[in-house]
């Protein structure tokens, strides 16, 4: 293992994390909890089980931080005190693995399954959702306040139960990313009408949860540098709203692009990444960033899959570190094999059949099933 590629397996600082090595498990929806938003051991387990193959850094699929804004069918929830007891079990189980567990929450705004909240969904704007047949109801003020609290009580229990981080989850369409849409937010109020006054909102929510957490702990945003829709908001503004989300408080950001509306080509789920030729599509993105804030920590993700392009953005200074979704389905031992010397790109062929089973069943990848039942067979679920 040469020298470069040898660094994604050092341990490393971002913002005040520091971090076995560079991989991060990027959060990705595997279902599996109870209706009250519970985890399951099994699920439990499964994100356990990305720790335990050598990934250094677990996010595990969005935790919705109020009813209203539940997306998922089987999504768990941080929205009540209950479920802290389930971030207690995430963080003995991977921090007995030797990784960190940082907690990404969510509101799904006027994403997902209108019959996982009574027939009705929400958003920036009055109108029809991209994802549902059901008209949209604005959000009033106070109701932003309401959302703004539940992030920030939501963010108290993930630390309370032992995570070493949080997440705010502003990419692919939730409730962030829409205040930021000029297509989906035509608020006429301090929320809407001007780029900086869509930004408010996302402005606002780092900054609570900030307050909430003190200066020192971290707090991560994930962003989606493009909407990739008609009329959506383009590479400026999201270069903005990553630079508004550094001032307000974040010390970390994950770095995406799309959203679940989008067109499937230009899908954060992007299909046809082959090794070595179209991998990190978002890099750009990450390089800009970088000019304007050259001390920002940034995790890089989407159509990652091999060491030799990984450790040659880490090089170049692109950055910090690398999160991994869909090929962690297909090989969720993959940084145990990088390390073990086995340097093949991963295995994952970016088909996206992950991301069309059943929702009765964990989420996992169809092409690889009997290699990865192997692996999971091995997870203790206590």
């Amino acid at each position: 293992m040469n020298l470069p590629i040898h660094s994604l397996f050092r341990p490393a600082v971002l913002g005040t994390l520091e971090v076995p090595n560079r991989f991060v498990a990027s959060a990705v929806h595997l279902g599996g909890a109870s209706a009250e938003g519970a985890l399951s051991p099994l699920l439990a387990a499964r994100w356990e089980g990305l720790a335990a193959g050598g990934t250094g850094t677990v996010i595990p699929g969005a935790a919705f931080v109020e009813p209203r804004g539940r997306f998922l069918p089987g999504q768990w929830s941080l929205g009540e005190d209950a479920r802290e007891g389930d971030v207690q079990d995430l963080s003995r189980r991977i921090h007995r693995q030797g990784a960190r567990l940082v907690v990404q929450l969510a509101h799904g705004g006027f994403l997902g399954h209108p019959e996982l909240r009574d027939g009705r969904t929400w958003g920036p704007s009055e109108g029809t959702a991209p994802t549902s047949p059901l008209p949209v109801q604005a959000l009033e003020e106070r109701d932003l306040e309401d959302i703004l609290d539940a992030f920030a009580a939501s963010a108290l229990r993930a630390l309370r139960g032992g995570a070493d981080g949080v997440q705010i989850h502003a990419a692919h369409g939730t409730l962030p990313m829409q205040f930021l849409s000029p297509q989906h937010n035509r608020r006429t109020d301090r929320f809407g009408g001007s780029p900086e006054n869509r930004r408010f909102f996302l402005q606002s929510l780092v900054r609570r949860v900030r307050e909430a957490l003190g200066p020192t702990l971290p707090l991560w945003v994930k962003l989606s540098f493009r909407e990739e829709v008609p009329g959506g908001y383009d590479e400026p503004e999201g270069i903005a709203a990553a630079l508004c989300c550094l001032d307000a408080g974040a010390d970390a950001l994950e770095l995406s692009s799309g959203s679940h509306y989008s067109l499937p080509p230009l899908r954060p789920t992007r299909v046809g990444i082959a090794a070595g030729s179209s991998e990190a599509p978002f890099a750009p993105f990450a390089r800009e960033l970088r000019r304007l804030r050259p001390h920002a920590p940034l995790i890089l993700t989407g159509g990652l899959r091999s060491l030799e392009v990984m450790a040659s953005l880490l090089q170049e200074g692109v950055c910090d570190a690398f999160g991994l979704g869909r090929p962690l389905l297909a090989e969720p031992d993959l940084a145990n094999r990088w390390r073990e010397d086995d340097a093949r790109p991963a295995a994952c062929i970016s088909c996206n059949a992950c991301l069309k089973g059943s929702e009765e069943e964990l989420r996992d990848c169809p092409v690889m099933r009997d290699k990865t039942e192997i692996f999971w067979g091995t997870q203790d679920l206590d």
